[in-house]
Order: structure tokens, then C-alpha cells, then sequence
């Protein structure tokens, strides 16, 4: 289990935990972690495990507010709104 952490962990740091990657493609590549690791994990723990870093570097970004309210408001014109099937 450990060994999934770290490697998810590194690849998280390299290509998306940057400040060249968008907010809003952050925050949709984290919903579908969410989505992922519940499916694979039930009990939650690798998800409570990779879940520090993402949430750490979205509250220094400043637009990680505006982004969500764009994304919760958006029409939902490709078929899905970012906060679906999370609850």
C-alpha cells in the first residue's frame, strides 16, 4: 500500500502539482481520484493517504475558489458536472 502511495504521490508532484497545470484541471483530475480510489478502496485509506498534497496545493492557489464556483455553476453542457456522483 505503501508503495502505490509514494508512486501516486511522485507522479501527482510531477505532472500536476505544478504551476504550469491549470487549477480547474486539477480540481478535475481530483474529483476523478476521489471517484477512482473509492471504487478501488472502499475503506478510504489510500485516498486519505494522497489526499493532503492536492488539498495543501489547491489552498495556495488564488483562483482554487473562483475555479470551483465556475465548475459548480457551470451548465453542464459535456454531460457531467464536477461534483457528481461524489455523495
Amino acid at each position: 500500500h505503501q508503495q502505490v502511495v509514494s508512486s501516486f504521490r511522485v507522479a501527482l508532484q510531477k505532472r500536476l502539482l505544478c504551476p504550469g497545470a491549470a487549477t480547474s484541471d486539477i480540481l478535475t483530475q481530483f474529483v476523478s481520484t476521489i471517484r477512482v480510489m473509492r471504487q478501488l478502496d472502499p475503506a478510504g485509506v489510500l485516498l486519505a493517504a494522497i489526499r493532503i498534497p492536492l488539498q495543501q496545493y489547491l489552498r495556495a492557489r488564488k483562483d482554487t475558489i473562483r475555479c470551483i464556483v465556475t465548475l459548480l455553476t457551470d451548465d453542464g453542457s459535456n454531460g457531467e458536472t464536477v461534483g457528481g456522483g461524489l455523495g
